[in-house]
């Protein structure tokens, strides 16, 4: 009688791979954040430029945003008064 089965060898191997590759993920965070607190404070300078670029994009977006909202409003206003005359 066979006791081992190849469907439980392969689902532990890759299990065991899976394993060592969360292992490795972790020790690249690890490095990965040791390297970025050092270079972090030389870049937040940059990071507020960026920061008030995508504010003042999402402003000009808001901005349009409720200039089409209006516009609509006024669109389905005529079509209604259209609709009504008929």
């Amino acid at each position: 009688m066979q006791t081992q089965n190849r469907f439980f060898d392969d689902i532990a191997k890759l299990v065991g791979e899976g394993v060592g590759a969360a292992i490795k993920c972790a020790e690249k965070v690890k490095d990965c954040s040791s390297n970025s607190s050092a270079s972090a404070s030389e870049s937040q300078t940059g990071m507020g430029d960026k920061l008030d670029r995508i504010y003042e994009m999402v402003s000009n977006s808001r901005a349009e945003t409720e200039a089409l909202h209006d516009r609509i409003a006024k669109l389905e206003k005529e079509l209604q008064a259209l609709k009504n005359n008929q």
